[in-house]
């Protein structure tokens, strides 16, 4: 037997009853979400030294909702990075807040950001692209 329950969304639409193994009207509405979310960017330093763009940004009312992937897809298609290689360093929500701040080093070349960043980053990209797949 499944579990019959009541959603009520924020824009105070009609509630629905949703399948409780299912959820997948609420997955959609989250997932929308994310794509009409604010992206603010807090600092945007060009590190000459080590050859790399390092970028702070604010991500408004997805606190507890944002991957590292989903965060990286925004800022590149939000600040037309396309050709770079982008690495989130990290993601951190605020306290009492739906806010999230993400630190993101932008490379042109993949080898130079392997030889600067700790490889236990990149094993972490690398698990979560196999658990996205």
């Amino acid at each position: 037997d499944s579990q019959k329950m009541v959603v009520q969304y924020p824009d105070h639409s009609e509630p629905k009853w949703i399948q409780a193994p299912l959820y997948q009207d609420l997955y959609e509405k989250q997932a929308d979400a994310i794509d009409m979310s604010i992206i603010q960017m807090k600092s945007d330093v060009n590190n000459q030294f080590l050859s790399r763009r390092e970028m702070t940004c604010d991500f408004a009312g997805l606190g507890g909702k944002l991957l590292k992937s989903q965060a990286v897809d925004m800022i590149t298609g939000e600040y037309d990075l396309k050709d770079k290689f982008v690495i989130p360093v990290s993601l951190r929500n605020q306290v009492g807040r739906t806010t999230i701040t993400g630190t993101f080093y932008v490379y042109d070349d993949e080898s130079l950001a392997k030889k600067h960043i700790n490889p236990a980053i990149f094993t972490r990209l690398a698990k979560q692209k196999g658990d996205d797949a």
